[in-house]
Formats: structure tokens, sequence, C-alpha cells
């Protein structure tokens, strides 16, 4: 290969951008790699965010090679970077006509996560699926649906097929759940959020974390329903059973009991 290609490959895994475009406009036309310097070059300019000259090194790439799919989808990131949104969702099209459906599971999510960004929800999603017909267990994928589904507004059963298998697959671990309690707690299903929470107690989140989560939730409750809960001769409630209260009350608007012979109201 042409030494000042080497030499640019050097810079550029050194992040030394600028030197590597020295080296590479030392290529000429005629030379075997120069092909290949076009393609560096590109690649270079958009680390440095020079879109506009990127794309028109993938614009002159594109016709010699049309059927090569990273180009298109490096033309679609271009235009997008440039707020260019019909531009990418048009090259989109070109790429989803192009590309295998069936490998590469995270180019296949990133293409899904490009339609997200470009507020096409149904391509993000159809992207996403595609992912997870190739492996049904990635996580990512499983999260980013659940995020596609509400912002279409889907019906809770479809949601909830989603946030049973992130649940199945995150044992417990308290990060991975955090998106489906985010989304349990936003569509106010406070029961399935302490069920989350509760999940977490098998995981090597300690006890005292889990007590501070779940005061933290009942504060939360408690201000969303803008009332308190009032403890006739006592001053205390397990927190499970103070959550407890309050979901009832949420849920079927009980307003007063007893738990375990403590009288509360909720006022």
């Amino acid at each position: 290969m042409n030494v000042e290609i080497e030499k640019a490959k050097k810079e550029y895994a050194d992040e030394n951008y600028q030197q590597a475009l020295k080296h590479l406009n030392n290529v000429i036309s005629d030379d075997e790699d120069y092909e290949y310097s076009l393609i560096l070059k590109a690649s270079i300019l958009f680390k440095m965010e020079d879109y506009k000259e990127s794309l028109r090194l993938y614009d002159e790439l594109i016709p010699r090679h049309p059927y090569e799919v990273l180009f298109w989808i490096e033309k679609t990131y271009c235009h997008y970077r440039l707020d260019e949104n019909e531009k990418a969702l048009t090259t989109l099209n070109e790429v989803d006509r192009l590309l295998d459906k069936n490998e590469n599971k995270s180019l296949l999510l990133a293409l899904s996560d490009l339609y997200f960004c470009l507020g096409d929800y149904e391509n993000a999603l159809k992207y996403c699926d595609y992912t997870l017909n190739i492996d049904g267990d990635y996580e990512k994928a499983w999260y980013n649906k659940l995020l596609i589904l509400y912002f279409l507004d889907r019906d809770d059963d479809e949601m909830d097929i989603v946030i049973d298998k992130i649940i199945q697959l995150s044992n417990g671990d308290v990060l991975s759940l955090l998106p489906v309690l985010l989304q349990k707690l936003f569509s106010k299903n406070y029961r399935d959020c302490v069920n989350i929470i509760n999940l977490c107690e098998d995981s090597e989140f300690d006890s005292e974390n889990i007590e501070i989560l779940k005061g933290a939730f009942y504060n939360y409750i408690s201000q969303d329903l803008n009332v308190k809960l009032l403890l006739v001769n006592s001053n205390d409630l397990p927190i499970d059973d103070a959550l407890n209260a309050l979901i009832d009350f949420a849920d079927e608007g009980k307003d007063n009991g007893k738990i375990n012979g403590v009288q509360y109201f909720i006022v």
C-alpha cells in the first residue's frame, strides 16, 4: 500500500487528523490505492466534524460502488449531522433496499437508533425487530424497543411483553431495570414499580439501598397524589406497608384501614 496512506493510518490511529490528511493529500489520483485514500479521508473529515466535505467524498465514492452499504450509511449520518433530515431519510431508504436484514445486529440496531433520531419511529421499530430476530436476548435492543413503543403510544399489552423480557434478562440488576421502572412510574403503574424494586432484593444491590429506593418512591407517590399518610397510635409503619397503603389509595380510592393493627388515614 502507498507509503503516504500507511503514514496517514498511523496518524489516524493516534487521532492526529490534520497530519493524516496531509499525508492523504499527497496520494495522486492515478495511484492504485487512491480510492482507499478517499475512504479514509471521508472518515477523518467526519471525525473532525467537517460533515459537508465528508459528504462530498461519499457522493464521489457511491457512484463507483453503488452497492456498498457502508457508504450509504455514512452519507446518511452526514446529512443527519448537517440537519438535512429529509435527505437523511431518503438515503436511509436506499440503505433499507440494499441491506441484508439477517446479519450484523449491531449495525441494524444503529440504524434503528438513526431512524429514531430522525423521528421515523415505525422504521425504528422495524429495525429493532430485525435485530431481535437475530438475537432474541439482545438487551439493548429490548430497551430501545420499549422507548420506541412509548413514543408510538402503543397499548400496554404490547409494552408489557417487552417489559417482561427485560425483567427476565436483567437478573435483578438495578441499572438494567431502571428504564422499565421509569416507564411504569410515568404510566402511574405504582404496584408494578414496587414489584420491580422487590426484584432487586435478589441482586448485589444491598438491602439498605433498596430501602432508600423504596423511601424515595414513597415520597414520589405522595407528592404525585398530593396526599399524606397519617397513623393513629403509632409513629412508624414499615416502608412496604406504607407503600401498599398509598397504592391501594391510588388504585382503589381506599383512604383508611389497618395494617398489622396500625390504623391509618390518607388525607
